[in-house]
Formats: structure tokens, sequence, C-alpha cells
């Protein structure tokens, strides 16, 4: 019960929700590279799993991300499918926290993702 009790209290602390549900990003990845053909990059993702079915955002804080993601996916020169600290994600939500990569999915740590770029 005690467990149960700081979950639901950390789920109100949540900003932004999500709605991944209970699918894994890696296979969310994999259904998008069978539709369109080319491997999405960390900002299509996290535009793909912060939107409801109806196409609309989770909530307005989503939705002003999602909009400056866009705008850098859309003035980005570079191949975006590359992970890097620097990419449209890194720039937009900040620094990653330790241990995580966001927008990669289970295993994904920084000294595995961000293997071949300069922090």
């Amino acid at each position: 019960m005690d467990i149960c009790k700081k979950n639901r209290e950390n789920r109100k602390k949540q900003v932004i929700p999500h709605t991944g549900g209970s699918k894994p990003i890696s296979r969310r990845r994999h259904e998008m590279l069978l539709d369109s053909g080319k491997l999405p990059s960390r900002g299509m993702l996290y535009i793909e799993t912060h939107k409801k079915k109806d196409g609309s955002f989770v909530n307005e804080a989503a939705k002003a991300i999602a909009e400056q993601i866009e705008v850098g996916l859309s003035q980005s020169t570079t191949d975006e499918s590359q992970v890097s600290p620097h990419d449209v994600v890194g720039r937009v939500l900040g620094p990653e926290h330790s241990g995580r990569v966001r927008c990669m999915g289970l295993g994904a740590a920084p000294t595995n993702s961000f293997r071949n770029t300069r922090m």
C-alpha cells in the first residue's frame, strides 16, 4: 500500500504525460520505420508519443515543446536520425538526466547512445 500511495503521488507530479501506454518505444520506432521506410528521429518519436488518437496533444506544454521540435526538424540540415545530445530533442528539452536518453526506450544510456559524439 505504501508503494501504491507513493506511485500515485509521483504520477500527480508528472507535468507532461505521454500516450505511449505499455508499448515499448523500440516497438513504436520499428512500426514507424515500417510505415515510412526510414528510421524516425527522437523528435518524431516525441511528437508521436505525446499526441492522442484524434491528433491533438495531451496538454499545452506538450504542444509547445512539439512545435519547437517541429521547427528544429524543419530547419535542420543534418540527418536527424543520428542520436546526439545536441540534436533537436536535446536542444529543446535540455541535458539528459543521469543514465537516461529520452525517446530511445529501455537500455539506452548516454554511454552507448552518444558514443561517437562529443558532449
